[in-house]
């Protein structure tokens, strides 16, 4: 193990994540986690120096994989605003890139989204919150259109009162919801198209504390934090920066590499300046350990539900998540404070 910081840099994605690899292996430390076995090192840096959407960069995962996670994850489609009710068959997300950056809204979208899926089941505060059994009955019903933290988080941050305005009162989340939504990505672009030399071109953080703070235990918190275009002249490259508080180094890091090749392509086309380095620090940085507990995922989607807690909608999982530990102790400690502000 070593505690300096260490930079590591490849021409292509498959030359980079290899290298990273490898000095994850050799050089962390193994330690247990609630996917298994892995082996972590602490605040690494990686340099993508010749950035491109060729064949050789898709390592790990496929091109067709690396698009779905960008379509459904990642991407500006009006499908992925965080305010959509899910049908039966679409992924369910406590969090989404897109949601927290290209529909960025400091929560006011999800809080739309349980007033609706609320409304849609005939439900008022004094019905949902009459019992714990009415309240956790809501929660398998609701959780089939939203998220289920998103639905516990909401809740909790508004309390009873509040909820029941905004329910007899909608018009009012709709104002806050439009003034306050902002598309972070075009927002740093023209940031840097009014001064390249800007040090301000950096999306706020994907991290909403007043939702994903609010469970305990902790569940899903989004790992990438933000995204930042690099200062420098109107004729030079353009390159990007961006932390992540834990990045897996086996499969994910490569979906988080393109997911910044499609934004600083987009940004470089926009102000016409050529594409420079891709640069990502982690603060842990880690590669899991397969095993017959915790095999190997192939399937993208698969992947993506297990490491975001994600679910499919329509088949009755909400209601079997309220069994697990986590979901459990916070929905009967949120319920028993919903009380507190009738």
């Amino acid at each position: 193990m070593t505690d300096q910081v260490s930079v590591l840099r490849g021409a292509t994605l498959k030359e980079l994540l290899a290298k990273a690899h490898d000095y994850v292996i050799g050089h962390g430390v193994k330690r247990e986690s609630s996917r298994g076995s892995t082996f972590s090192v602490k605040a690494l840096t990686l340099v993508w120096e010749h950035p491109s959407n060729s064949d050789e960069n898709y390592w790990g995962w496929s091109r067709e994989s690396a698009d779905f996670y960008q379509q459904i994850f990642v991407d500006a489609r009006p499908e992925n605003r965080p305010e959509r009710l899910a049908e039966k068959g679409d992924y369910l997300f406590p969090y989404t890139y897109a949601a927290r950056s290209r529909f960025w809204d400091g929560g006011w979208g999800y809080i739309q989204a349980v007033l609706r899926a609320t409304q849609k089941l005939g439900g008022d505060c004094e019905t949902i919150t009459s019992n714990q059994k009415a309240f956790f009955d809501y929660l398998a019903a609701a959780g089939e259109m939203v998220h289920l933290q998103v639905i516990l988080a909401v809740w909790d941050w508004l309390g009873c009162q509040q909820m029941s305005a905004f329910l007899e009162n909608p018009f009012q989340v709709d104002s806050f919801l439009a003034r306050s939504r902002v598309d972070q990505l075009k927002r740093i672009i023209n940031e840097v198209k009014d001064n390249p030399a800007s040090r301000r071109a950096v999306t706020v953080s994907f991290v909403y504390p007043e939702l994903d703070q609010r469970m305990k235990p902790l569940l899903g918190i989004p790992p990438y934090q933000f995204f930042q275009l690099l200062p420098g002249e109107a004729k030079e490259p353009l390159h990007s920066f961006h932390v992540h508080r834990s990045l897996d180094a086996g499969q994910g890091v490569l979906l988080d590499f393109m997911h910044d090749y499609t934004w600083l392509a987009e940004a470089a086309a926009s102000v016409n300046r050529p594409i420079g380095t891709i640069t990502v620090t982690a603060g842990d940085f880690h590669v899991y350990l397969p095993s017959e507990e915790a095999p190997a995922v192939d399937r993208i989607e698969k992947w993506l539900m297990d490491v975001t807690d994600g679910y499919q909608a329509g088949i009755g999982l909400p209601a079997k998540l309220l069994q697990k530990e986590k979901y459990l102790q916070n929905a009967q400690r949120i319920y028993s404070q919903l009380g507190d502000d009738q």
